[in-house]
């Protein structure tokens, strides 16, 4: 399956089980809607995890890369474009946010 024929699932109502994935918006909110962790750290700064838990657990923490998936071509069909930042503002909103450095809790 190419990545068009995922998204155009994933923003089907309902969604067919191949694309049923959950939302990181949602996921990190409590059923009042209050952020419910204290601490985010965007993949592409995954060392930044890292070394915050060497420090926190006081030991050198080495990680292999491992259940990796195959390159892919991951382009955004344009006409997927804007219907898929419609459906995923808000998770959209958090990553900028947290690639910034910004204030994500109270987005």
């Amino acid at each position: 399956m190419d990545f068009s024929k995922f998204l155009r699932g994933y923003l089907q109502d309902p969604q067919p089980a191949y694309a049923r994935l959950g939302r990181q918006w949602k996921f990190l909110r409590t059923e009042d809607g209050r952020v419910g962790i204290d601490y985010l750290f965007p993949y592409e700064r995954f060392g930044d995890l890292v070394a915050f838990l060497e420090s926190r657990l006081d030991r050198e923490i080495v990680l292999e890369r491992e259940n990796v998936s195959p390159e892919a071509p991951l382009e955004v069909d344009p006409e997927l474009a804007a219907p898929l930042a419609r459906h995923l503002e808000k998770d959209f909103r958090l990553y900028d946010a947290l690639i910034a450095g910004g204030d994500w809790k109270n987005i």
